[in-house]
């Protein structure tokens, strides 16, 4: 039986070989970490900002697309000492590399699609842990 889903609400399984499986996207679905979802191929996800990260994440398994679908961001990405604005607005996606620290400098309210990499390794960081001095201002 084919249903409707919200992508805002759900996270997308993709193994490459199985079904297409979906999830319910709330904090306890990221915090069990030996799930089936979590342990092999990528998994999709959409999520709303209206602020910028106060943190920085990494995936070590594999690059991240990250793609605006409305509103405007930089995703900034540590390359070992500064951070490195990508300019996204709808329709607009880069890909992090495996390993980069980054995160998102929100202009104005934004909703992304992420098609992240698992196993699900990711790590955060504060930014006082992070090599960059100052958070980077970027003007429009």
């Amino acid at each position: 039986m084919i249903v409707a889903f919200s992508f805002n609400e759900s996270v997308v399984h993709l193994d490459g070989v199985g079904p297409i499986t979906t999830a319910s996207n709330e904090p306890g679905f990221w915090e069990v970490r030996d799930r089936a979802e979590l342990s092999t191929g990528q998994v999709v996800s959409v999520f709303n900002y209206a602020k910028t990260w106060e943190y920085q994440e990494r995936h070590p398994d594999g690059g991240e697309l990250a793609m605006v679908l409305d509103g405007d961001v930089d995703v900034l990405v540590d390359m070992g000492g500064r951070e490195t604005p990508v300019r996204l607005r709808p329709g607009l996606a880069c890909v992090v590399p495996a390993g980069a620290w980054h995160r998102v400098a929100v202009h104005e309210p934004t909703t992304m699609l992420f098609i992240t990499p698992v196993p699900a390794r990711t790590q955060h960081r504060s930014l006082a842990a992070t090599s960059v001095d100052q958070p980077v201002q970027i003007t429009p």
